[in-house]
């Protein structure tokens, strides 16, 4: 399983990122577990394509099934204070970080 990240839009305070998990084995692998670190400051607003559960800056976000060969994306829309924030400070799939961040 591997974890790419974009920003897929930004405004004056704030950011929506677009994370898409891919499964490129041949079984299927029954759930994931994403984790991003916001900025200080930073809010999540909205999240579409996974559940989450926020402890201070860390949110974990954990989804369905993803069937061999195939993908699953979710979205999720941060307000910040800081105008120059476009992005969160980390993401990581297990051990390793999220390609494009």
């Amino acid at each position: 399983m591997t974890a790419r990240y974009r920003t897929v839009s930004t405004r004056l305070l704030g950011f929506t990122g677009e994370v898409v998990v891919d499964n490129p084995g041949s079984a299927a692998v029954d759930g994931w577990t994403v984790v991003v670190t916001l900025a200080e400051g930073g809010s999540l607003t909205d999240v579409s394509g996974a559940e989450h559960r926020r402890d201070g800056q860390v949110v974990t976000f954990t989804g369905p099934p993803v069937p061999p060969g195939r993908s699953r994306t979710f979205t999720f829309a941060v307000r910040d204070v800081d105008q120059l924030t476009r992005a969160p400070e980390d993401c990581s799939m297990g051990d390793d970080p999220c390609a494009g961040l």
